[in-house]
Protein backbone atom coordinates (compact mmCIF):
# COMPACT_ATOMS: atom_id res chain seq x y z
CA UNK A 1 0.00 0.00 0.00
CA UNK A 2 2.96 2.16 0.53
CA UNK A 3 6.78 2.72 0.00
CA UNK A 4 8.75 0.46 2.86
CA UNK A 5 9.66 2.26 5.40
CA UNK A 6 13.41 1.18 6.30
CA UNK A 7 14.76 0.87 9.69
CA UNK A 8 16.46 3.77 9.30
CA UNK A 9 13.55 5.87 8.78
CA UNK A 10 12.14 4.29 12.06
CA UNK A 11 15.36 5.13 13.92
CA UNK A 12 14.87 8.99 12.44
CA UNK A 13 11.19 8.58 14.09
CA UNK A 14 11.85 7.19 16.92
CA UNK A 15 14.54 10.03 17.44
CA UNK A 16 12.67 12.71 16.29
CA UNK A 17 9.96 11.63 19.33
CA UNK A 18 12.71 11.44 21.61
CA UNK A 19 13.80 15.22 21.08
CA UNK A 20 10.68 16.66 21.41
CA UNK A 21 9.50 14.52 24.24
CA UNK A 22 12.72 15.31 26.09
CA UNK A 23 11.72 18.92 25.05
CA UNK A 24 8.77 19.01 26.22
CA UNK A 25 9.56 17.60 29.55
CA UNK A 26 12.16 20.21 30.31
CA UNK A 27 8.95 22.68 31.79
CA UNK A 28 7.78 20.03 33.76
CA UNK A 29 11.25 19.18 35.30
CA UNK A 30 11.30 22.87 36.27
CA UNK A 31 8.32 23.62 37.94
CA UNK A 32 9.14 20.07 40.20
CA UNK A 33 12.75 21.13 40.56
CA UNK A 34 11.87 24.81 41.48
CA UNK A 35 8.86 24.79 43.79
CA UNK A 36 9.19 26.23 47.05
CA UNK A 37 9.65 24.48 49.81
CA UNK A 38 6.20 25.70 50.99
CA UNK A 39 4.33 24.95 47.78
CA UNK A 40 3.93 22.14 45.58
CA UNK A 41 3.99 21.88 41.17
CA UNK A 42 0.50 20.33 40.36
CA UNK A 43 1.46 18.96 37.11
CA UNK A 44 0.22 21.34 34.86
CA UNK A 45 1.88 23.21 32.33
CA UNK A 46 -1.60 24.94 30.45
CA UNK A 47 -5.06 25.29 31.28
CA UNK A 48 -5.57 24.25 34.69
CA UNK A 49 -9.53 24.03 34.77
CA UNK A 50 -9.75 21.65 31.76
CA UNK A 51 -7.07 19.39 33.06
CA UNK A 52 -7.76 19.36 36.67
CA UNK A 53 -11.27 18.24 35.06
CA UNK A 54 -9.67 15.07 33.45
CA UNK A 55 -7.82 14.61 36.38
CA UNK A 56 -11.05 14.45 38.19
CA UNK A 57 -12.50 12.08 35.85
CA UNK A 58 -10.06 9.79 36.53
CA UNK A 59 -9.80 9.21 39.88
CA UNK A 60 -13.86 8.57 39.71
CA UNK A 61 -13.44 6.14 36.56
CA UNK A 62 -10.77 4.04 38.50
CA UNK A 63 -13.45 3.61 40.65
CA UNK A 64 -16.43 3.23 38.67
CA UNK A 65 -17.49 2.67 35.10
CA UNK A 66 -19.95 5.57 34.82
CA UNK A 67 -19.62 8.67 36.80
CA UNK A 68 -21.53 12.04 37.90
CA UNK A 69 -20.63 14.89 37.29
CA UNK A 70 -18.43 16.22 40.67
CA UNK A 71 -17.29 19.83 39.04
CA UNK A 72 -20.81 21.64 40.29
CA UNK A 73 -23.56 20.77 43.33
CA UNK A 74 -26.52 19.63 42.27
CA UNK A 75 -26.99 15.62 42.62
CA UNK A 76 -27.19 14.45 39.02
CA UNK A 77 -26.69 10.34 38.15
CA UNK A 78 -24.15 8.71 37.56
CA UNK A 79 -23.98 8.40 33.65
CA UNK A 80 -20.74 9.92 31.98
CA UNK A 81 -18.23 7.74 30.70
CA UNK A 82 -14.73 8.31 29.05
CA UNK A 83 -12.56 5.13 27.51
CA UNK A 84 -9.04 7.38 27.87
CA UNK A 85 -9.89 8.59 31.28
CA UNK A 86 -10.70 5.41 32.33
CA UNK A 87 -7.81 3.49 31.58
CA UNK A 88 -5.92 6.12 33.08
CA UNK A 89 -8.29 5.95 36.13
CA UNK A 90 -7.46 2.18 36.48
CA UNK A 91 -3.47 2.87 35.77
CA UNK A 92 -3.36 4.90 38.17
CA UNK A 93 -4.94 3.02 40.83
CA UNK A 94 -2.79 -0.37 39.77
CA UNK A 95 -0.23 1.00 39.63
CA UNK A 96 -0.29 3.94 42.61
CA UNK A 97 0.43 6.44 40.86
CA UNK A 98 -0.83 10.33 41.06
CA UNK A 99 -2.91 11.61 38.15
CA UNK A 100 -0.34 14.43 36.58
CA UNK A 101 2.11 11.16 36.90
CA UNK A 102 0.15 9.30 35.03
CA UNK A 103 -0.63 11.81 32.55
CA UNK A 104 3.07 11.96 32.27
CA UNK A 105 3.52 8.30 30.59
CA UNK A 106 0.25 8.73 29.07
CA UNK A 107 1.45 11.74 26.89
CA UNK A 108 5.30 9.58 25.89
CA UNK A 109 2.61 7.27 25.02
CA UNK A 110 0.45 9.86 22.98
CA UNK A 111 3.75 11.34 21.10
CA UNK A 112 5.17 8.08 20.04
CA UNK A 113 2.24 6.48 18.83
CA UNK A 114 0.90 10.06 16.84
CA UNK A 115 5.02 10.39 15.26
CA UNK A 116 4.65 6.60 14.17
CA UNK A 117 1.20 7.01 12.62
CA UNK A 118 2.21 10.08 10.94
CA UNK A 119 5.26 8.76 9.42
CA UNK A 120 3.35 5.73 8.47
CA UNK A 121 0.71 8.76 7.17
CA UNK A 122 3.32 10.59 5.34
CA UNK A 123 4.71 7.33 3.38
CA UNK A 124 1.02 7.46 1.18
CA UNK A 125 2.26 10.13 -0.30
CA UNK A 126 5.93 10.39 -0.78
CA UNK A 127 7.96 8.03 -2.05
CA UNK A 128 11.25 9.27 -0.79
CA UNK A 129 12.67 9.05 2.62
CA UNK A 130 13.87 12.81 2.69
CA UNK A 131 10.58 13.97 1.74
CA UNK A 132 8.45 11.76 4.37
CA UNK A 133 11.16 12.85 6.83
CA UNK A 134 10.57 16.64 5.85
CA UNK A 135 7.19 16.00 5.65
CA UNK A 136 6.70 14.97 9.30
CA UNK A 137 9.33 17.94 11.01
CA UNK A 138 6.62 19.86 9.70
CA UNK A 139 3.71 17.77 11.05
CA UNK A 140 5.95 17.75 14.57
CA UNK A 141 7.09 21.58 14.73
CA UNK A 142 4.45 23.95 12.56
CA UNK A 143 2.78 26.60 14.24
CA UNK A 144 1.50 30.31 13.45
CA UNK A 145 2.85 33.14 13.32
CA UNK A 146 1.76 34.65 16.18
CA UNK A 147 5.51 35.41 17.64
CA UNK A 148 4.97 38.97 15.74
CA UNK A 149 2.46 39.52 18.18
CA UNK A 150 4.94 38.43 21.15
CA UNK A 151 7.33 41.10 19.07
CA UNK A 152 5.21 43.76 18.80
CA UNK A 153 3.81 42.83 22.67
CA UNK A 154 7.39 44.27 23.66
CA UNK A 155 5.99 47.69 22.83
CA UNK A 156 2.35 47.94 23.26
CA UNK A 157 2.66 46.03 26.98
CA UNK A 158 -0.39 44.49 25.49
CA UNK A 159 -0.32 40.78 23.58
CA UNK A 160 -3.21 41.20 21.21
CA UNK A 161 -5.31 38.41 20.25
CA UNK A 162 -4.65 35.71 22.73
CA UNK A 163 -6.13 33.13 20.92
CA UNK A 164 -3.50 33.22 17.84
CA UNK A 165 -1.01 31.67 19.80
CA UNK A 166 -2.66 29.67 22.53
CA UNK A 167 -4.68 27.47 20.79
CA UNK A 168 -3.25 23.82 20.66
CA UNK A 169 -6.14 21.44 18.70
CA UNK A 170 -4.06 22.05 15.03
CA UNK A 171 -0.34 22.29 16.82
CA UNK A 172 1.32 19.16 17.45
CA UNK A 173 4.56 20.20 19.34
CA UNK A 174 1.92 22.67 21.92
CA UNK A 175 -0.37 19.27 22.13
CA UNK A 176 2.49 17.12 22.72
CA UNK A 177 3.43 19.51 25.24
CA UNK A 178 0.51 20.66 27.05
CA UNK A 179 -2.76 18.48 25.92
CA UNK A 180 -1.50 14.63 24.88
CA UNK A 181 -5.37 13.61 24.46
CA UNK A 182 -5.51 16.04 21.76
CA UNK A 183 -2.10 14.34 20.01
CA UNK A 184 -3.94 10.76 20.91
CA UNK A 185 -7.27 12.18 18.48
CA UNK A 186 -5.01 13.12 15.68
CA UNK A 187 -3.55 9.83 15.62
CA UNK A 188 -6.40 7.47 15.84
CA UNK A 189 -8.28 9.78 13.16
CA UNK A 190 -5.29 9.60 11.04
CA UNK A 191 -5.35 5.38 11.73
CA UNK A 192 -9.01 5.90 10.21
CA UNK A 193 -7.89 7.04 7.04
CA UNK A 194 -5.36 5.03 6.44
CA UNK A 195 -7.78 2.13 6.78
CA UNK A 196 -9.74 3.48 4.89
CA UNK A 197 -7.91 3.82 2.31
CA UNK A 198 -6.50 0.16 2.46
CA UNK A 199 -10.11 -1.03 2.62
CA UNK A 200 -10.96 0.83 -0.76
CA UNK A 201 -7.37 0.31 -3.04
CA UNK A 202 -7.46 -3.41 -1.99
CA UNK A 203 -11.58 -3.60 -2.51
CA UNK A 204 -11.51 -5.26 0.88
CA UNK A 205 -14.09 -4.79 3.57
CA UNK A 206 -11.94 -6.39 6.53
CA UNK A 207 -9.49 -3.09 6.73
CA UNK A 208 -13.01 -1.57 7.19
CA UNK A 209 -13.83 -3.39 10.37
CA UNK A 210 -10.61 -2.39 12.00
CA UNK A 211 -10.97 1.45 10.70
CA UNK A 212 -14.93 1.10 12.70
CA UNK A 213 -13.32 -0.12 15.59
CA UNK A 214 -10.77 2.40 15.74
CA UNK A 215 -13.41 5.28 15.06
CA UNK A 216 -15.30 3.39 17.95
CA UNK A 217 -12.11 3.97 20.10
CA UNK A 218 -11.93 7.68 19.12
CA UNK A 219 -15.61 8.09 19.71
CA UNK A 220 -15.33 7.16 23.40
CA UNK A 221 -12.54 8.89 23.86
CA UNK A 222 -13.02 12.61 21.43
CA UNK A 223 -16.08 12.42 19.90
CA UNK A 224 -15.90 15.68 18.49
CA UNK A 225 -13.63 14.37 15.79
CA UNK A 226 -15.84 11.78 14.68
CA UNK A 227 -17.22 14.85 13.31
CA UNK A 228 -14.49 15.33 11.25
CA UNK A 229 -13.98 11.75 10.43
CA UNK A 230 -17.86 11.38 9.24
CA UNK A 231 -17.85 14.38 7.01
CA UNK A 232 -14.39 13.22 5.12
CA UNK A 233 -15.26 10.08 4.57
CA UNK A 234 -19.00 10.79 3.48
CA UNK A 235 -17.64 13.34 0.62
CA UNK A 236 -14.86 10.76 -0.40
CA UNK A 237 -17.48 8.02 -1.25
CA UNK A 238 -20.12 10.88 -2.44
CA UNK A 239 -17.12 11.93 -5.20
CA UNK A 240 -15.72 8.45 -5.68
CA UNK A 241 -19.03 7.44 -7.14
CA UNK A 242 -19.77 10.58 -8.93
CA UNK A 243 -16.44 10.04 -10.66
CA UNK A 244 -16.35 6.09 -11.04
CA UNK A 245 -19.44 5.12 -10.53
CA UNK A 246 -21.39 3.19 -8.31
CA UNK A 247 -19.25 0.30 -6.27
CA UNK A 248 -20.98 -1.72 -3.36
CA UNK A 249 -17.94 -2.22 -1.57
CA UNK A 250 -16.81 1.62 -0.89
CA UNK A 251 -20.45 2.04 0.47
CA UNK A 252 -19.90 -0.98 2.91
CA UNK A 253 -16.71 0.28 3.71
CA UNK A 254 -18.53 3.77 4.83
CA UNK A 255 -21.37 1.98 6.72
CA UNK A 256 -19.26 -0.65 8.35
CA UNK A 257 -17.16 2.14 9.30
CA UNK A 258 -20.25 4.59 10.44
CA UNK A 259 -22.47 1.36 11.72
CA UNK A 260 -19.32 0.34 14.46
CA UNK A 261 -18.37 3.92 15.72
CA UNK A 262 -21.80 5.31 16.06
CA UNK A 263 -22.71 4.07 19.35
CA UNK A 264 -20.21 6.37 21.33
CA UNK A 265 -21.74 9.74 19.18
CA UNK A 266 -25.32 8.69 19.53
CA UNK A 267 -24.40 8.31 23.15
CA UNK A 268 -22.51 11.65 23.36
CA UNK A 269 -25.33 12.94 21.95
CA UNK A 270 -27.95 11.58 24.57
CA UNK A 271 -26.45 12.78 27.30
CA UNK A 272 -25.92 16.38 26.19
CA UNK A 273 -29.56 16.84 25.01
CA UNK A 274 -32.10 14.42 27.24
CA UNK A 275 -29.71 14.70 30.77
CA UNK A 276 -30.17 18.41 32.45
CA UNK A 277 -26.51 18.06 33.70
CA UNK A 278 -24.90 17.60 30.82
CA UNK A 279 -27.31 19.66 28.30
CA UNK A 280 -25.95 22.62 30.51
CA UNK A 281 -22.33 21.50 30.18
CA UNK A 282 -22.78 21.81 26.77
CA UNK A 283 -24.39 24.98 26.67
CA UNK A 284 -21.89 26.63 28.80
CA UNK A 285 -18.84 26.25 25.95
CA UNK A 286 -18.96 29.41 25.03
CA UNK A 287 -18.35 30.73 28.50
CA UNK A 288 -14.63 29.91 27.61
CA UNK A 289 -14.74 32.25 24.68
CA UNK A 290 -12.80 30.36 22.20
CA UNK A 291 -13.88 29.99 19.10
CA UNK A 292 -12.37 29.40 15.57
CA UNK A 293 -10.38 32.69 15.10
CA UNK A 294 -12.12 34.61 12.01
CA UNK A 295 -10.01 33.70 8.76
CA UNK A 296 -7.52 36.29 8.84
CA UNK A 297 -6.76 35.65 12.61
CA UNK A 298 -6.69 31.69 11.36
CA UNK A 299 -3.63 32.31 9.45
CA UNK A 300 -2.12 33.85 12.49
CA UNK A 301 -2.83 30.80 14.47
CA UNK A 302 -1.68 28.51 11.26
CA UNK A 303 0.97 30.61 9.88
CA UNK A 304 3.43 29.98 7.13
CA UNK A 305 2.35 26.02 6.63
CA UNK A 306 -0.85 26.78 6.13
CA UNK A 307 -0.19 29.83 3.36
CA UNK A 308 2.05 26.98 1.80
CA UNK A 309 -0.70 23.92 2.43
CA UNK A 310 -3.69 26.01 0.64
CA UNK A 311 -1.63 26.45 -2.37
CA UNK A 312 -0.77 23.22 -2.35
CA UNK A 313 -4.93 22.41 -2.51
CA UNK A 314 -5.13 23.86 -5.41
CA UNK A 315 -1.77 22.82 -7.28
CA UNK A 316 -1.89 19.50 -9.48
CA UNK A 317 -1.43 16.37 -7.60
CA UNK A 318 -0.33 12.41 -9.00
CA UNK A 319 -2.92 10.90 -10.73
CA UNK A 320 -3.61 7.38 -11.75
CA UNK A 321 -3.27 4.64 -8.78
CA UNK A 322 -2.37 7.81 -6.27
CA UNK A 323 -5.74 9.67 -7.43
CA UNK A 324 -7.79 8.30 -4.02
CA UNK A 325 -4.73 9.35 -1.81
CA UNK A 326 -4.78 12.61 -2.54
CA UNK A 327 -8.01 12.83 -2.84
CA UNK A 328 -8.31 12.13 0.84
CA UNK A 329 -5.68 14.96 1.95
CA UNK A 330 -7.62 17.41 0.06
CA UNK A 331 -10.87 16.48 0.96
CA UNK A 332 -9.99 16.45 5.13
CA UNK A 333 -7.81 19.74 4.19
CA UNK A 334 -11.11 21.01 2.78
CA UNK A 335 -13.53 19.35 5.28
CA UNK A 336 -11.80 20.60 8.40
CA UNK A 337 -11.82 24.55 7.01
CA UNK A 338 -15.10 24.18 6.88
CA UNK A 339 -16.21 22.52 9.88
CA UNK A 340 -14.37 24.66 12.00
CA UNK A 341 -16.73 27.25 11.37
CA UNK A 342 -19.91 25.02 12.22
CA UNK A 343 -22.14 27.15 14.55
CA UNK A 344 -21.53 25.66 17.81
CA UNK A 345 -19.47 26.53 21.32
CA UNK A 346 -16.95 23.50 20.24
CA UNK A 347 -15.87 24.65 16.37
CA UNK A 348 -12.09 25.00 17.83
CA UNK A 349 -12.46 21.09 18.32
CA UNK A 350 -12.81 20.79 14.71
CA UNK A 351 -9.22 22.00 14.21
CA UNK A 352 -7.83 18.87 15.77
CA UNK A 353 -5.25 16.49 13.44
CA UNK A 354 -5.51 19.54 10.64
CA UNK A 355 -1.57 19.56 10.76
CA UNK A 356 -1.35 16.68 8.91
CA UNK A 357 -2.98 17.81 5.56
CA UNK A 358 -1.48 21.34 5.63
CA UNK A 359 1.64 19.58 6.23
CA UNK A 360 0.92 16.94 3.57
CA UNK A 361 -0.28 19.47 0.58
CA UNK A 362 2.53 21.71 2.24
CA UNK A 363 5.75 19.74 1.20
CA UNK A 364 4.17 18.53 -1.63
CA UNK A 365 4.09 21.75 -3.78
CA UNK A 366 7.89 22.92 -1.99
CA UNK A 367 8.98 19.06 -2.88
CA UNK A 368 6.95 18.94 -6.72
CA UNK A 369 6.65 22.27 -7.77
CA UNK A 370 8.64 24.94 -6.10
CA UNK A 371 11.76 23.23 -5.70
CA UNK A 372 11.69 22.06 -9.44
CA UNK A 373 11.07 25.61 -10.60
CA UNK A 374 14.74 26.69 -8.87
CA UNK A 375 17.04 23.65 -9.80
CA UNK A 376 19.58 25.24 -12.03
CA UNK A 377 18.90 28.68 -11.13
CA UNK A 378 19.71 28.69 -7.45
CA UNK A 379 20.68 25.27 -6.24
CA UNK A 380 21.87 26.19 -2.83
CA UNK A 381 18.25 27.61 -2.33
CA UNK A 382 17.16 24.36 -3.40
CA UNK A 383 19.31 22.09 -1.07
CA UNK A 384 18.21 24.57 1.75
CA UNK A 385 14.36 24.73 0.92
CA UNK A 386 13.51 22.12 3.82
CA UNK A 387 15.75 24.15 6.09
CA UNK A 388 14.26 27.53 5.88
CA UNK A 389 10.77 26.70 5.86
CA UNK A 390 11.43 24.94 9.22
CA UNK A 391 12.56 27.56 10.34
CA UNK A 392 9.69 30.02 9.50
CA UNK A 393 7.25 27.31 11.00
CA UNK A 394 8.68 26.83 14.39
CA UNK A 395 9.35 30.47 16.16
CA UNK A 396 6.04 30.34 17.51
CA UNK A 397 6.89 27.30 19.31
CA UNK A 398 9.46 28.28 21.11
CA UNK A 399 7.90 30.75 22.23
CA UNK A 400 5.08 28.66 23.52
CA UNK A 401 7.92 26.64 25.34
CA UNK A 402 10.07 29.94 26.73
CA UNK A 403 6.57 30.93 28.25
CA UNK A 404 6.06 27.76 30.45
CA UNK A 405 9.13 28.87 32.19
CA UNK A 406 8.39 32.03 32.65
CA UNK A 407 5.10 30.97 33.70
CA UNK A 408 6.23 28.07 35.83
CA UNK A 409 8.80 30.65 37.47
CA UNK A 410 6.29 32.52 38.72
CA UNK A 411 5.58 30.60 41.07
CA UNK A 412 1.90 31.23 41.77
CA UNK A 413 -1.66 29.39 41.27
CA UNK A 414 -2.87 27.56 40.02
CA UNK A 415 0.12 25.69 38.64
CA UNK A 416 1.32 25.71 42.38
CA UNK A 417 -1.04 25.20 45.82
CA UNK A 418 0.34 25.62 49.36
CA UNK A 419 1.00 22.19 51.42
CA UNK A 420 -1.24 23.58 53.95
CA UNK A 421 -4.09 23.33 50.80
CA UNK A 422 -2.33 19.88 49.95
CA UNK A 423 -3.07 18.79 53.91
CA UNK A 424 -6.39 20.35 54.23
CA UNK A 425 -7.28 18.72 50.72
CA UNK A 426 -5.89 15.07 52.26
CA UNK A 427 -7.80 16.50 55.30
CA UNK A 428 -11.20 15.89 53.44
CA UNK A 429 -9.92 12.97 51.28
CA UNK A 430 -9.92 11.13 54.35
CA UNK A 431 -12.24 12.55 57.04
CA UNK A 432 -15.11 14.22 54.42
CA UNK A 433 -17.79 12.10 52.55
CA UNK A 434 -17.20 11.94 48.53
CA UNK A 435 -20.68 13.08 47.99
CA UNK A 436 -20.68 16.05 49.89
CA UNK A 437 -19.80 19.15 48.68
CA UNK A 438 -17.05 21.95 49.67
CA UNK A 439 -17.74 25.60 48.91
CA UNK A 440 -14.19 27.73 48.05
CA UNK A 441 -12.80 29.99 45.74
CA UNK A 442 -12.31 28.92 42.10
CA UNK A 443 -8.86 27.90 42.41
CA UNK A 444 -9.13 25.75 45.00
CA UNK A 445 -12.58 24.47 43.80
CA UNK A 446 -11.13 23.47 40.42
CA UNK A 447 -8.58 20.41 42.34
CA UNK A 448 -11.41 19.58 44.89
CA UNK A 449 -12.89 16.70 42.96
CA UNK A 450 -9.51 15.11 41.82
CA UNK A 451 -7.85 15.53 45.09
CA UNK A 452 -10.56 15.10 47.55
CA UNK A 453 -12.76 13.37 45.93
CA UNK A 454 -15.74 15.88 47.09
CA UNK A 455 -18.19 17.26 44.97
CA UNK A 456 -17.18 20.95 44.23
CA UNK A 457 -19.57 24.15 44.37
CA UNK A 458 -17.57 26.20 42.13
CA UNK A 459 -14.69 24.26 39.95
CA UNK A 460 -14.88 24.72 36.02
CA UNK A 461 -16.58 27.27 33.40
CA UNK A 462 -18.59 24.83 31.83
CA UNK A 463 -18.86 21.68 34.05
CA UNK A 464 -20.25 23.48 36.88
CA UNK A 465 -24.04 24.49 36.43
CA UNK A 466 -24.66 28.24 36.05
CA UNK A 467 -21.49 28.84 36.68
CA UNK A 468 -21.33 32.83 36.48
CA UNK A 469 -24.01 32.84 39.42
CA UNK A 470 -21.78 30.35 41.29
CA UNK A 471 -18.98 32.61 40.99
CA UNK A 472 -21.18 35.58 42.22
CA UNK A 473 -22.46 33.01 44.73
CA UNK A 474 -19.20 32.85 46.02
CA UNK A 475 -18.14 35.91 46.44
CA UNK A 476 -20.97 36.95 48.07
CA UNK A 477 -20.15 34.25 50.65
CA UNK A 478 -17.45 35.65 51.45
CA UNK A 479 -18.31 39.34 51.70
CA UNK A 480 -18.23 41.10 54.98
CA UNK A 481 -21.49 42.89 54.05
CA UNK A 482 -23.63 39.85 52.94
CA UNK A 483 -26.06 39.04 55.69
CA UNK A 484 -25.93 35.36 57.66
CA UNK A 485 -29.31 34.55 56.25
CA UNK A 486 -27.91 35.10 52.91
CA UNK A 487 -25.32 32.56 53.40
CA UNK A 488 -27.21 30.31 54.77
CA UNK A 489 -29.37 29.77 51.75
CA UNK A 490 -26.28 28.97 49.49
CA UNK A 491 -25.10 26.21 51.79
CA UNK A 492 -28.96 25.31 52.31
CA UNK A 493 -30.21 25.51 48.61
CA UNK A 494 -26.40 23.53 47.43
CA UNK A 495 -26.36 21.07 50.58
CA UNK A 496 -23.16 22.06 50.99
CA UNK A 497 -21.48 20.39 53.64
CA UNK A 498 -17.69 22.13 53.76
CA UNK A 499 -16.00 25.62 53.46
CA UNK A 500 -12.64 26.16 52.38
CA UNK A 501 -10.85 28.71 53.97
CA UNK A 502 -7.60 30.26 53.22
CA UNK A 503 -5.48 32.63 51.08
CA UNK A 504 -7.52 32.59 47.96
CA UNK A 505 -10.91 32.83 49.86
CA UNK A 506 -9.64 35.64 52.29
CA UNK A 507 -9.01 37.57 49.31
CA UNK A 508 -12.26 37.78 48.06
CA UNK A 509 -13.78 39.49 51.24
CA UNK A 510 -13.12 40.02 54.82
CA UNK A 511 -16.11 37.32 55.82
CA UNK A 512 -14.31 35.34 58.79
CA UNK A 513 -15.62 32.18 59.19
CA UNK A 514 -15.17 31.67 62.63
CA UNK A 515 -17.49 34.37 63.44
CA UNK A 516 -20.53 32.20 62.43
CA UNK A 517 -22.51 30.21 64.81
CA UNK A 518 -23.26 27.58 61.83
CA UNK A 519 -19.98 26.11 61.18
CA UNK A 520 -17.35 24.54 63.09
CA UNK A 521 -13.60 24.98 62.22
CA UNK A 522 -12.55 21.20 61.69
CA UNK A 523 -8.86 21.21 60.14
CA UNK A 524 -6.18 23.99 60.38
CA UNK A 525 -2.74 24.51 58.88
CA UNK A 526 -1.16 27.42 58.33
CA UNK A 527 -3.02 29.89 56.67
CA UNK A 528 -5.97 27.31 55.59
CA UNK A 529 -8.67 26.36 57.37
CA UNK A 530 -11.31 23.71 57.06
CA UNK A 531 -14.91 24.65 58.24
CA UNK A 532 -17.84 22.49 58.48
CA UNK A 533 -21.51 22.84 58.41
CA UNK A 534 -23.33 21.42 61.84
CA UNK A 535 -25.62 18.97 61.25
CA UNK A 536 -28.48 21.23 62.60
CA UNK A 537 -28.22 23.33 59.53
CA UNK A 538 -27.67 20.35 57.36
CA UNK A 539 -31.04 19.99 54.71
Amino acid sequence: MSGSITRQEKIFVALVALAVLMVTSMPYAFGYFTSPKDMQFMGILFNVPDTAQYFSWARELGRAVLIENKLTPEPNPPIFFNLLWFVLGRIAIFFDLGYAETLQGFRWFAAALFLAVAYQFCSLFFEKPQERKFALLTIVLSSGIGWLLVVYKQWSGELLFPLDLYVAEANSFFSIMVAPHLILSAALMAVVFILWLKSVEQERLKPAVFAGLVGLILGLEHAYDLITVYAVLIILTFLLLMTEGVHWRRIGSLVIIGTLSAPPALYFVYITQRTPTWRGVLEQYGNAGVFTPDPFHLLILLGVAFVVGLAGFGSPTPGGRDTTRWLLVKVWFGASLFLAYLPTHYQIKMLTGWQIPIAILAVHLLCSHVRPAIVGRMPRFERALPALFLIMILPTNVYLLSWRFVDLGRHERPYYLYRDEMQALDWLQVNSNPSEVVLGSITIGGYVPSMSGNKAFLAHWAQTLDYYEKERQVRRFFAQATPEEQRLDILRRYNVRYIFYGREERALGSYDPRTASYLNRAFVAADTAIFQVKDEFVP
